[in-house]
């Protein structure tokens, strides 16, 4: 099998083969981030007319994602999960190991490797001619989140 720079997400293999055959390892030394999925996106007017709006918004969106979850484990411990999915419990399993149990945390504080590293790639690669900190765009309200 030819060798291939491989990039998913972000980690990095150098081979094909490792990626099928699952020898595959994450060096211990290497800093991971994992992408986030979404972004919300409120308006300051609407900020300054209802300050209370972004963390409701926020803890809005954390219940629903834990009660998501709190349903998917449930039903994974009888067998019962929502998705037919082969071998789901041990995919689930060895995901937890790599990336603990909160695949995609919630929140400013809980991204902010990420959310700095997105904000300096987008200044280096020319994206934006400013080099934006986190609490130049996030309210203050949820730079503890």
């Amino acid at each position: 099998m030819p060798e291939l720079d491989l990039r998913i997400g972000t980690f990095r293999y150098d081979t094909t083969q490792a990626l099928c055959d699952g020898t595959a390892e994450i060096p211990e030394n290497r800093g991971v981030i994992f992408p986030m999925m979404h972004t919300v996106v409120v308006r300051r007017e609407l900020l300054t007319r209802h300050p209370w709006l972004a963390r409701a918004v926020y803890e809005g969106f954390l219940a629903v994602k834990e009660a998501g979850a709190r349903r998917y484990r449930q039903g994974r411990r009888r067998y019962e999960a929502p998705f037919m999915v082969p071998w789901l419990n041990a995919l689930y399993e060895e995901n937890a190991e790599l990336m603990t149990e909160d695949w995609w945390p919630y929140g400013v504080a809980a991204n902010r490797a990420a959310l700095d590293t997105l904000l300096r790639y987008h200044h280096e690669q020319g994206l934006t001619a400013h080099r934006w900190t986190i609490e130049e765009i996030f309210t203050h309200d949820l730079l503890e989140t």
